[in-house]
């Protein structure tokens, strides 16, 4: 199903079974923050896909800009009276959600400007009464903390049953991934003390811990769950740096385990732009690093490339357990290319979190 002009037929679903995203074209009131008993008298600004980045979206032929603030609406429809639930994703970056007029959710302080809204991201499952006939839903959001506002993820709408349990599973998962990368990162860094002259387990050790820190910070966002006061900037600081800082350890290993396929120049190149970028994120506000995401991002799609002619190389001269390094940076190739093709203000993290673990840049 999916919404036309602002509605959403439902009453064909059996809303207790089903888990329905609430995606189509939905209302929207640009640089306005509307409570629903405003709604009739404020001016539409159009009908908008959504979820999508607002940076998408034109009005009188102008593009949107990142920073600003906007009301969503949408009614849908269902048979009967029922209690359902929202399963609500990160919104940038800040937000309050109403259902039949009465407020249900919220995350950070909605704000007009920079230094009146507070950001907050935190997924969350709320539940609420559904009244047989139409039900309307209004997201009011601002955002002057990302380089893209909206969203970019499905609300998705079912009993709380069902939402609770897709939750818990990809907590689950993801703490699952924190704990094995985390003991394969302490392991390694272990070898490394033992053999200081091999660097390979330092590289590598490192990579798995930046990527162990990452499964906390994406995804269902268990760190955001469980410290719900988690400063923004830092959180994000801390998630952007995992992978400036992931992309030249990962190179940096397979120069050391292959010296003769990996150029020196290129390697230290890759070190020194990952460390550049990395002084920049520590010292620049989240809405000015963010932009610079997709510039990395395309870097990165070199590294790849170059990385997957080195494997080609390597199998060609077969080198002595070539077999697992191949696999290995294939392994690596693929999920980090589908990252950076779906990642980034036109990005849609609601993919598998291992797919999101190493590239996620925005």
């Amino acid at each position: 199903n999916k919404a036309v002009n602002g509605r959403l037929d439902l009453t064909q679903n059996d809303l207790q079974n089903e888990v329905i995203p609430l995606d189509g074209d939905w209302a929207f009131y640009w640089n306005q923050l509307l409570e629903p008993v405003n709604l009739d008298q404020a001016t539409l600004s159009g009908y908008v896909p959504f979820p999508s980045s607002w940076n998408k979206y034109q009005i009188d032929g102008k593009d949107i800009p990142g920073p600003g603030y906007a009301t969503y609406q949408l009614t849908f429809t269902v048979s009967e009276n029922q209690i359902l639930a929202l399963k609500l994703p990160k919104v940038r970056t800040a937000y309050q959600l109403w259902v039949n007029g009465e407020p249900i959710a919220s995350a950070g302080t909605l704000g007009q400007t920079r230094d009146t809204m507070v950001p907050q991201y935190l997924p969350q499952v709320v539940s609420f009464d559904v009244l047989a006939g139409d039900n309307d839903v209004v997201l009011q959001m601002s955002n002057f903390h990302m380089s893209s506002g909206g969203l970019l993820n499905s609300i998705l709408l079912g009993s709380e049953a069902q939402l609770l349990a897709i939750r818990y599973h990809g907590l689950a998962y993801e703490l699952f991934l924190f704990g094995a990368l985390m003991m394969m990162g302490v392991y390694h860094l272990a070898l490394f003390v033992f053999r200081r002259k091999d660097r390979a387990p330092l590289y590598f050790g490192l990579f798995c811990i930046l990527v162990a820190i990452r499964t906390l910070l994406i995804g269902e966002s268990f760190l955001y769950f469980a410290v719900p006061d988690l400063n923004f900037a830092v959180a994000r600081k801390l998630q952007t740096l995992t992978y400036y800082l992931g992309v030249p350890l990962i190179i940096m290993f397979f120069r050391a385990i292959l010296p003769n396929y990996f150029h020196i120049k290129l390697t230290k190149l890759v070190l020194v732009l990952g460390l550049l970028y990395t002084t920049f994120v520590i010292f620049a506000p989240t809405n000015v690093y963010s932009a610079i995401n997709p510039v990395y991002q395309i870097w990165t799609i070199f590294l790849i490339l170059y990385l997957f002619v080195m494997l080609l190389k390597i199998a060609l001269h077969k080198e002595k357990n070539s077999t697992l390094i191949i696999l290995g940076g294939l392994a690596l190739i693929a999920t980090s290319f589908i990252d950076i093709i779906t990642l980034s203000p036109w990005i849609n993290d609601s993919w598998p979190p291992l797919l999101l673990l190493i590239f996620q840049g925005d």
